[in-house]
């Protein structure tokens, strides 16, 4: 467990006149050669507090409003290769980047990317979380990051608000930990992340009769996602298919036929779980009627793609609560 302190930038013992300078120099110190103005150049309120978490590093700002850009020059100065997830946990902001203007409200998630110019506008006094993931560390799914820069991510699904609960607990929980076990919540975050993430619908890149064959076969899954005998012979018998031709249909896609099939089985059983109309169920009997064969599988499986057990998710004890965190 490390024993020094997460660095911290604040204004409060800066002299009134030096704030807004010294606030500037800890944006560019903290993230990149950031363009930082404000309406005042007197007094300024704002606090960065940085830790690094695993590969990960995580920001807190609580500010007043201020502008921040990224602009050619800027990039110019910083080779960083990384995206900024952001959630806005109070306060509000308006964010541009390739192209796309979009208003953040408070309990939204937006992503940055900082080989990209972009503008900020934090409207009144904000308070966000800030989750600085490198490339290197995304592999395939850097594309995927990139398609929804610039963009509002609400929370629309039980995975974003999981992704949301999971984040107070790193930002809570991650200085008591020692390395190994923060490396742990790194790898779980990302998985999360890219888990609330669209997939590219490769079926856009389809044609004719390849795209109306992709259609069909979802079809048939999405009926079908319940029965445990759901595998690639099936949809192929189904369909009246070959198997080649059905993994040369999922080419494009990140995951294989097999592994959305039990991403939808594992996101169903999650809105089970939660959902009132089942909990008269037990988790053995959500598992198995979602598709499952096995319980210990079931379990294992959805502990990491979820980075919870069932029961816990049944219970609704999540990590962190939002309105229990300031």
């Amino acid at each position: 467990m490390s024993t020094f302190p997460p660095p911290i930038w604040s204004t409060d013992t800066v002299p009134a006149g030096q704030q807004f300078a010294f606030w500037r120099e800890a944006v560019c110190d903290v993230f990149l050669n950031i363009d930082v103005n404000c309406n005042t150049h007197e007094k300024f309120r704002g606090k960065i507090d940085s830790r690094d978490i695993g590969k990960l590093r995580l920001s807190r700002i609580d500010a007043q409003h201020h502008h921040a850009a990224l602009d050619s020059q800027g990039l110019a100065k910083t080779s960083k290769e990384c995206f900024y997830v952001n959630f806005q946990v109070k306060g509000r902001c308006i964010i541009k980047q390739h192209g796309r203007v979009a208003y953040v409200e408070q309990g939204q998630w937006y992503v940055l990317d900082s080989t990209e110019p972009f503008d900020l506008r934090y409207d009144g006094s904000i308070l966000s979380h800030s989750f600085e993931i490198p490339y290197k560390i995304l592999d395939t799914t850097i594309h995927l990051v990139r398609n929804i820069t610039g963009q509002v991510l609400g929370i629309r699904s039980g995975l974003e608000r999981y992704l949301t609960d999971y984040a107070y607990g790193v930002s809570k929980h991650a200085d008591q930990l020692g390395e190994a076990d923060k490396e742990k919540l790194c790898s779980n975050f990302i998985d999360i992340f890219i888990s609330t993430l669209p997939l590219q619908d490769s079926r856009s890149s389809l044609l004719g009769p390849s795209r109306a064959r992709r259609e069909q076969i979802d079809k048939y899954v999405e009926e079908n996602i319940e029965d445990p005998q759901l595998c690639p012979s099936s949809i192929v018998k189904a369909c009246g298919i070959s198997l080649s031709t059905l993994h040369s249909l999922f080419s494009t896609q990140e995951q294989s036929v097999m592994r959305c099939v039990r991403t939808k089985r594992l996101e169903l059983a999650y809105k089970r779980l939660q959902s009132f109309n089942c909990r008269s169920s037990s988790i053995s009997e959500i598992s198995y009627g979602c598709g499952f064969s096995d319980l210990s599988h079931f379990c294992h499986a959805f502990k990491a793609y979820f980075g919870q057990t069932p029961r816990s998710v049944r219970s609704g004890t999540l990590i962190s609560k939002i309105n229990n965190v300031v």
